[in-house]
């Protein structure tokens, strides 16, 4: 036997086991099972019959991979991470003739608790993050977050985010230094290594996790990445605008907080799953006062306003003063506007200015 079984473990008869397979505590390897080299499976895995597993594969605690489930080389599923084969299972009604295949290609990472619809395919180097919820086709080097799961940005191959391309529209990863161009929309290729290419020896060992990629990215000569700040939003004029939003998006920081007298969830949850939406100007400020005293990584550091197109040019100029650190030259752009008066733009502004006096 050139693999390892625990004494715990059950591995039926007819299967393919590679070379250096290392199988844990209360798995069961059912018959028809066919499993790459050097491959980890955590506790309490059942790999079903006829399912197919490449090379370099890590499995975490209690996931079940069931029949008509076809796995690439690389592949990370988390702990408890939920893969189906049926897609209307009825206990009375036998479909064992109809399980439907789900592939998830080489390099993908599938997060705790998620759960991938069956019928599905995951590309390549895709990231699906905790919890989520995938009910449909997701693209090569694609960030999945949400229920249902949406993308929300890029992702390298070393599993960190790609922000803001440069002039070329070409990403590079912060740790790596590899680049990443849409060859097409919604298509990420990289530039420097072929997607089925294994990494080299040198880049294997990870040195960045996505809290510490803004400064990992000062090693490299790609675009300088901007410390990510920790965003609220105050809606004076009734509305948050998309713009708004992917003005602090692009600019490499995060909302996590927003308040708007009017209905523009939607808006906000496309935009982001991790944003808190307030109606209430009473409750907002409780919640980032709460914020203020729990850790550094939590905390808002701005609160910015969000205001009609006709006013975003006098709020910009206005606010630039003793804000430069908001206002970068790429959120300038983006949210420049026709421009009137710095008196027709007072109001609004003077209106957040008192939520920070009275928070001081």
């Amino acid at each position: 036997m050139t693999y390892f079984k625990h004494e715990s473990a059950y591995v039926d008869d007819g299967c393919e086991i590679g070379e250096g397979t290392k199988i844990w505590h209360f798995c069961h390897v059912q018959k028809g099972a066919r499993i790459g080299r050097n491959c980890v499976f955590g506790q309490n895995v059942n790999v079903a019959g006829d399912v197919v597993i490449g090379n370099g594969v890590k499995v975490q605690n209690n996931v079940s991979i069931y029949t008509g489930t076809v796995i690439e080389d690389f592949v990370f599923l988390g702990p408890s991470c939920v893969l189906t084969n049926v897609t209307n299972p009825r206990s009375e009604v036998n479909r064992h003739s109809l399980y439907e295949r789900t592939l998830i290609r080489r390099g993908a990472s599938i997060g705790a608790n998620a759960t991938i619809v069956c019928g599905m395919t995951v590309g390549r180097y895709a990231f699906v993050a905790a919890g989520a919820v995938v009910a449909k086709d997701v693209p090569d080097y694609a960030l999945m977050v949400g229920v249902p799961g949406r993308r929300v940005g890029w992702i390298s191959r070393h599993g960190l985010p790609l922000k803001t391309p440069d002039v070329s529209g070409v990403y590079v990863c912060p740790e790596s230094g590899l680049r990443y161009r849409e060859i097409e929309p919604g298509t990420l290729r990289c530039v420097d290594l072929d997607e089925e290419a294994t990494l080299p020896e040198t880049m294997r060992r990870g040195r960045s996790t996505t809290t510490t990629s803004s400064t990992a990215a000062a090693r490299h000569d790609g675009p300088k990445s901007i410390v990510t700040k920790n965003f609220a939003v105050i809606g004076v004029a009734g509305y948050v605008a998309p713009r708004h939003l992917r003005a602090i998006r692009e600019t490499g920081n995060r909302l996590v907080a927003a308040v708007d007298p009017h209905d523009s969830v939607r808006i906000l949850d496309r935009y982001s799953y991790e944003i808190r939406y307030f109606r209430e100007i009473e409750r907002f400020d409780r919640h980032l006062d709460k914020l203020r005293r729990g850790p550094e990584e939590s905390r808002i550091h701005w609160v910015s306003v969000c205001s009609p197109n006709y006013l975003h040019d006098s709020h910009i100029r206005i606010f630039s003063e003793g804000f430069t650190e908001l206002h970068t030259e790429v959120y300038r752009r983006t949210l420049a506007g026709s421009g009137f008066s710095i008196a027709e733009a007072r109001p609004s502004v003077e209106f957040v200015h008192s939520i920070r006096a009275a928070r001081k």
